[in-house]
């Protein structure tokens, strides 16, 4: 290729991705706009209910309609299901239906100071974060408890637990706190912290978890001890066995069945 030839291609490229630049540019601004005249609409609409959505410190017009909608939306259901249970209501359902409306409406209609609205989406922050720490560890939890059965796997499963989230807190505390307000008082990290600390209370009472699990299995099956609940369990199965002779049950049901007494016998066994 000449030389006029590459600059004539360079020029070209450098067009073609201005144009595109500007395109994906125009685009954006385009879409927001669009957003913002849905926000708009809705705001016009839903004002007479839920009041005027301004732009609120630390909040845009957007997120103050979305949460005074939702705010609206929890406070009706929740007055309208309790007032269904008040003798003196449950026979009028348009006095259920005007009292929570109403209730809903003063609500949610004058609420527009920052204080206000943070300390409403307050506890939902700290249920999203107690719930995104708390969900992975339970689902830990009964995969420890309920699949394993020997009790050093166990203890060293959450030994494990307590590492992973030591290491977690030590190798996230200090990236995570750079990105914080300056004088914020809680550390997101520190949730690692605390539940390796549940873990370690995990580890340490293992032996009571296990009772409590079988003394919840003798009371469903309704044993007085551990082997007479084992009894009870060789028992089911036995009588599982009989009903599959019997034509009472299919071959993959006494399977099924089989496999969660004998799980349960093994648990109760090696407590």
């Amino acid at each position: 290729m000449s030389k006029k030839g590459a600059v004539i291609l360079a020029a070209l490229v450098v067009l073609v991705s201005l144009a595109v630049l500007v395109s994906a540019q125009g685009f954006q601004q385009g879409f927001q706009n669009f957003w913002q005249g849905i926000i708009d609409i809705l705001n016009t609409i839903l004002s007479p209910v839920l009041g005027t959505s301004e732009d609120v410190q630390g909040f845009t017009q957007g997120e103050v309609l979305f949460m005074k909608a939702l705010l609206f939306v929890i406070v009706l259901a929740i007055t309208w299901s309790v007032l269904e249970m008040v003798p003196v209501f449950e026979d009028n359902t348009w006095v259920v239906v005007v009292v929570s409306i109403a209730v809903s409406i003063l609500s949610t209609r004058f609420l527009a100071t920052p204080g206000w609205i943070e300390a409403i989406l307050l506890p939902y922050s700290a249920l999203g974060i107690a719930l995104t720490a708390l969900v992975p560890l339970i689902i830990y939890f009964y995969f420890v408890e309920k699949t394993m059965t020997n009790r050093t796997a166990r203890k060293a499963s959450w030994i494990f637990g307590i590492v992973v989230f030591a290491a977690l807190y030590i190798t996230r505390v200090g990236a995570i706190g750079t990105r914080l307000p300056s004088g914020y008082p809680f550390n997101p990290a520190w949730i690692y912290l605390i539940t390796a600390g549940i873990c370690l209370l995990f580890f340490l009472f293992d032996g009571t978890i296990r009772r409590a699990f079988v003394d919840s299995e003798m009371r469903a099956l309704g044993a007085t001890d551990r082997m007479a609940l084992g009894a009870e369990l060789r028992r089911k199965i036995t009588q599982a066995q009989a009903d599959h002779v019997a034509g009472l049950l299919t071959d993959v049901q006494l399977r099924k069945m089989k496999k969660e007494f004998t799980k349960r016998l093994r648990a109760v066994e090696s407590y």
